[in-house]
């Protein structure tokens, strides 16, 4: 009976997960170049790579945090309808799927009641970011994580109820991964290969268990040591792994940075980039990255965050 448990286990293993030219189990994410015919050998069926995703970041309890905390959410939506538009005319090859990314867990440099020096939104603030991207069928709702001092995977494990549902997907803030005792905000935090893996594996079971879509996370870079060994991210056709480069500066600083952080190494992750409304545009040129300037990046981002 064992024998037969072990070979049942072994023949979903190797219907779900890639396998190398041995027929082994393989961990090691393709390049840009064959992540599309991964994904589509899979006959898994994601969000990516034939969309462009466009997303609002930030708090609706915060103006400091971006662009979700200075608008009421109708007037904030039709911002968002308008940019995603835009993207749509620089772009007809992709369309676009609008949506936010809402920081859920919110690093604070105050211990808190627990000591964690995080926040947590309640469930009805994140409802609310639900019921905005709701107002349009098909736009997705992303819920960030910056954990502090606490568990990474406590504070994913609680937004569960939600992310069972099939528009809410996950995006973890390495910035605000602190190790030890080191308060968010002083020093840069940072991730590595087997923490998100475990990410992985928890959105793939996730996605399993509740017959979901294929689920969408989002890492955010902008320097290296922020993200390691992310060359040995897991390839599963359940979740679709995007690299953001979040570093904020004029447009030739934004596009140096994004060579460094995404272009050099991204492996078979997708990648993405952040425009900061305000940051950007403190220095000369005083002008956000165009379009066309970021269509032109290699790889070309798929993935378009705006705070």
């Amino acid at each position: 009976m064992k024998k037969f448990w072990v070979l049942i286990v072994t023949t979903i293993l190797n219907i779900f997960l890639p396998t190398n030219a041995k027929g082994t189990l393989s961990t090691t994410p393709p390049r840009m170049d064959g992540i599309d015919k991964f994904y589509a050998s899979s006959g898994r069926t994601g969000i990516l790579p034939a969309n462009r995703l466009v997303v609002y970041y930030g708090n609706f309890n915060s103006r400091s945090m971006g662009i979700l905390g200075e608008y009421p959410a109708s007037e904030l939506w039709k911002k968002l309808t308008a940019e995603a538009q835009e993207w749509e005319k620089a772009d007809p090859s992709k369309p676009v799927i609008p949506g936010l990314e809402y920081i859920a867990t919110v690093a604070s440099n105050q211990p808190g009641r627990d000591g964690f020096y995080r926040n947590r939104m309640s469930s009805m603030q994140i409802e609310k970011a639900l019921s905005v991207v709701r107002m349009t069928p098909g736009a997705i709702l992303i819920l960030d994580v910056q954990p502090g001092l606490s568990d990474l995977h406590r504070e994913i494990s609680r937004l569960e109820p939600f992310l069972t549902q099939p528009d809410v997907h996950l995006g973890i803030d390495p910035e605000f991964i602190m190790m030890g005792k080191i308060i968010p905000g002083v020093r840069i935090g940072t991730i590595n290969d087997k923490d998100i893996n475990r990410v992985v594996d928890y959105l793939s079971a996730l996605v399993m268990k509740n017959n979901l879509p294929p689920k969408v996370l989002v890492v955010h870079r902008f320097t290296k040591k922020m993200v390691t060994g992310f060359d040995k991210v897991k390839s599963d056709p359940n979740v679709q792994v995007i690299l953001s480069m979040d570093g904020w500066g004029a447009p030739e600083t934004k596009m140096a940075i994004y060579e460094k952080v995404v272009s050099a190494e991204h492996g078979g992750l997708y990648p993405g980039i952040k425009i900061f409304y305000k940051n950007d545009i403190r220095k000369p040129p005083y002008r956000l990255l165009s379009k066309a300037e970021v269509l032109s990046l290699q790889p070309q981002p798929i993935y378009i965050q705006y705070q």
